[in-house]
């Protein structure tokens, strides 16, 4: 809509250093990236969400960081490896011994 095709948007994309690019609406052949990453996250969110309390977007950013911080098949990188140039720090990397149990 109008809303991402405005001088603003145009200003963003020069100053960030990207490419706005268009689809084509009720078209999600011309839009085979994000199909593709959809496909990845919607059943992965449709197992853990309750369906009686359409709760799905409490569980979007775990679903998100598993995704960014798994390795994938075709780099053997996480895309957070690719972005960062270091591999990510993880709840559970912590030292078991530094743990206190009471």
């Amino acid at each position: 809509g109008t809303h991402f095709h405005n001088q603003l948007m145009y200003a963003m994309s020069k100053l960030i250093g990207y490419d706005h690019t268009h689809s084509t609406t009720y078209h999600p052949q011309s839009n085979r990236m994000i199909e593709k990453l959809n496909a990845t996250f919607v059943p992965q969110i449709a197992k853990l969400q309750d369906k009686e309390n359409n709760n799905w977007d409490e569980f979007l950013s775990p679903v998100v960081f598993a995704y960014n911080t798994g390795t994938h098949s075709t780099t053997q990188y996480s895309p957070f490896q690719l972005l960062y140039g270091r591999e990510p720090r993880l709840p559970t990397d912590g030292k078991l011994s530094s743990f206190t149990f009471r």
